[in-house]
């Protein structure tokens, strides 16, 4: 029950205690009229109690009422404003009825039975004030209502405003939520579609360079996972919502993570860091600190460096790298320079011991330098050479004249490239990123060179680096991709070879019979 409901019977319980005793606190003279006082006192006390049980229940109902509607989800905020805004959540006028009432029916036969009661005249004057000034209030209240209702309505229309607001942002940050959701998985798209284009090329290019050997099934394989995710992207134009979408990413997602994990590129690195490791094992300064696995990457980031730097710049690297013939379109038009040409003849060892003591002697001869250089250059350098009376020299055997030309041409090579250096190569391996020159690097390619099976990786990975570099994919971002696997295979093939030493051991000790 309401606490109003309970306070009304309390205050009304003097009057019901009042009624037997009025008799007895100031008898009047006769008994009959003290006996019809004091039962009049009974019944106005008992209505009084009525009338406040009665009250007080309304109450009841009125609160359960109101929480009935407040369970109501469905319930506009508008009236929960409303509901909100009302003292007590009662209707308006309850708590000033009620006080009016109260003092009505305990204050009024106050005052009626005044004498009756034995009341100072005094007490009855604030009894009467007290009843004047609670009606003066309740009436003058109802009369300036309006003004009450306005302030109400004003309330009501701002809570109402405040609720639009509210819903408003509400509104708002769903429809930002839901364009950061479809702006990142359209980014998500996007970035699949790049990973399918760089593994389709990686795939096609790395694949292209043995063809019908393991490394091409590999790169069949990406291939194929790649087109097969590409398809899967196809859909989304034709998606029916934003689910589909998401479903299609998701999927072709976990198709191009499947293409990745059979990159080919992965194989070259691995295999050709196998081959270079028992010869960089020799190898001192910046190139054998890099480490096999950090040579190969040298050359595949090294491709994209020189290829960035022009197409003249990018033959010549690739032409150095791979240590093959130098055609004569690799040197700059009209080159005939005498001293770039003594220079060119001190770093090539087969020409320095043939023509050296005619050309760099005590007083270098500048002009058959330049003569040496200019018919170093020609297409017909060999046969020229060799007939040349101007500069003599004897060569052991052709084969020994065509590797000395190559020797002096390496050098003019390696002169133009430093004429305008590229920088150093920076490797990201998991251990950290290793740093290599570019003439580190040319001396790791010529140890490397020396060793036949070696050789062959390098050229393969050269060749497919230079391929790689022509499309214009990020080659950095395609070896850190490739590298974890990598250097998986690496150290699985260096596991291998370890454990074939090993047996091989175990076998001859086997055979060779022990000392008598």
């Amino acid at each position: 029950m309401h606490p109003l409901g309970i306070a009304i019977p309390i205050a009304a319980a003097p009057l019901l205690r009042a009624g037997p005793a009025l008799a007895q606190t100031n008898p009047p003279q006769g008994g009959a009229e003290a006996d019809a006082i004091g039962w009049i006192a009974l019944a106005a006390g008992t209505g009084v109690l009525l009338i406040a049980l009665g009250v007080g229940g309304f109450i009841a109902y009125l609160i359960r009422q109101l929480a009935v509607m407040l369970r109501d989800r469905d319930l506009p905020e508008t009236r929960l404003a409303l509901i909100k805004d009302l003292p007590l959540g009662l209707p308006e006028g309850t708590i000033r009825a009620l006080l009016a009432i109260l003092v009505g029916i305990v204050g009024l036969p106050l005052l009626l039975f005044s004498r009756a009661l034995g009341l100072d005249v005094a007490i009855a004057g604030y009894v009467n004030g007290i009843i004047i000034s609670v009606f003066s209030f309740y009436f003058g209240t109802r009369v300036t209502g309006p003004d009450a209702a306005a302030a109400r309505e004003a309330r009501q229309e701002a809570a109402a405003a405040s609720a639009d607001a509210a819903r408003a942002r509400a509104e708002a940050d769903t429809k930002a939520a839901a364009a950061r959701t479809e702006g990142e998985t359209s980014s998500r798209i996007g970035a699949l579609r790049q990973r399918i284009r760089d593994a389709r090329v990686i795939a096609d290019t790395v694949g292209a360079i043995v063809p019908g050997s393991a490394l091409a099934d590999r790169a069949r394989s990406a291939l194929d996972l790649a087109d097969r995710a590409a398809g899967v992207l196809d859909t989304v134009a034709n998606a029916d919502s934003f689910e589909d979408i998401a479903d299609a990413a998701k999927q072709a997602g976990a198709l191009v993570a499947g293409a990745e994990e059979s990159n080919p590129l992965s194989d070259l690195l691995g295999g050709a860091a196998s081959a270079f490791a028992p010869v960089l094992g020799t190898l001192g300064g910046a190139a054998g600190l890099a480490g096999p696995l950090g040579i190969a990457g040298a050359v595949v980031l090294g491709a994209a460096g020189a290829f960035k730097a022009g197409d003249t710049v990018f033959r010549r690297w690739i032409a150095r790298i791979l240590d093959r013939p130098y055609t004569t379109d690799l040197f700059p038009e009209g080159l005939s320079d005498g001293m770039v040409g003594l220079s060119a003849l001190r770093r090539a060892p087969i020409f320095l011991r043939v023509y050296g003591p005619a050309i760099d002697g005590a007083v270098p001869d500048i002009a058959r330098a330049r003569r040496l250089l200019v018919t170093a250059l020609r297409a017909d350098a060999a046969a020229l050479l060799e007939k040349d009376q101007d500069l003599p020299g004897r060569f052991e055997s052709a084969g020994e004249l065509e590797q000395g030309l190559q020797e002096f041409r390496r050098a003019l090579i390696e002169f133009e490239l430093d004429r305008n250096p590229l920088p150093a190569i920076r490797v990201p391996l998991r251990t950290g990123t290793v740093e290599i020159s570019q003439a580190g690097l040319r001396a790791a390619m010529d140890a490397i060179g020396a060793d036949r099976s070696a050789a062959q990786d390098r050229d393969q990975l050269a060749l497919a680096a230079g391929n790689l570099a022509r499309t214009g994919i990020d080659m950095e971002a395609a070896l850190r991709a490739a590298l974890p696997q990598a250097e998986a295979r690496a150290v699985a093939a260096a596991s291998g070879e370890r454990a074939a030493v090993a047996a091989g051991v175990r076998l001859r000790n086997e055979m060779v019979p022990e000392p008598a």
